[in-house]
């Protein structure tokens, strides 16, 4: 009975050692391999520096020959305006003519509906102007509606800004994002006595380029061509090795 009673003991005493052997290996082992995710920003704001301006013009008459010799006089006076304002003709890009046919309207069953009698064309062209001069693309824009002062049917369309550098940029601010995110991992662990280690895994978020002050946000990514003035913003998510 006492034998019995000892080994009894002696199989409790080796349970709980075995017990607390392996549950402190699970706790370094836990501990090992515990982590931590951060999202990692940068932003920086940047000026334009290269744009792009988009004009139309057309005429109409009863005959197409007439008309197109009309857009070709358009296109003249056109061209010569720009050119005035410091652009070389060179730098100007025409498109091709667009033609659409104008039917006599009829009363319907339905009210007014085209017959198939044409009484006009319409002739319409664009002009295309690019420049790594901000300030002679927004002159162009401006002043080229003094076009219709001549009696031109004339649009001009607000410039698209660009920065060309941008694919550099990205590159400086992932490493941006990366720094930042380090810094938070190493700012939630401070007080839990651990220490931020290796970079385990990290992977890019869309970048952002919105307008300056601009707190708009896609899921698919930004690039805003209306502003000159404008800011990118750049996120990674990181996670690190905690030891």
């Amino acid at each position: 009975m006492t034998n019995n009673l000892i080994f009894g003991i002696c199989i409790i005493i080796a349970a709980m050692l075995i017990g607390d052997s392996y549950y402190e290996g699970k706790k370094l082992d836990n501990i090992r391999n515990m982590t931590i995710e951060v999202k990692g920003y940068a932003s920086k704001d940047i000026t334009s520096d290269f744009a792009d301006w988009t004009g139309s013009f057309s005429v109409k008459s009863e005959s197409l020959q007439d008309a197109y010799v009309q857009i070709q006089n358009v296109q003249d006076q056109v061209k010569k305006q720009i050119i005035t304002f410091g652009t070389k003709e060179k730098d100007l890009e025409f498109s091709s003519i667009q033609t659409r046919q104008i039917f006599r309207q009829i009363q319907g069953e339905y009210g007014y509906q085209n017959s198939d009698d044409v009484i006009a064309y319409e002739l319409t062209q664009t002009i295309f102007v690019e420049s790594n001069d901000i300030e002679l693309i927004e002159k162009i824009s401006k002043l080229s509606t003094n076009l219709i002062s001549e009696g031109i049917n004339f649009n001009s369309y607000s410039p698209r800004y660009f920065y060309t550098r941008i694919d550099d940029l990205k590159l400086e601010m992932l490493s941006e994002a990366a720094e930042d995110a380090k810094n938070r991992a190493e700012h939630l662990a401070e007080n839990t006595d651990a220490d931020v280690g290796n970079l385990i895994s990290a992977s890019q978020g869309v970048f952002q380029i919105t307008s300056k002050n601009s707190q708009e946000v896609s899921s698919y990514g930004i690039y805003d061509t209306h502003s000159k003035e404008k800011t990118i913003s750049a996120v990674i998510t990181a996670q690190f090795e905690v030891k």
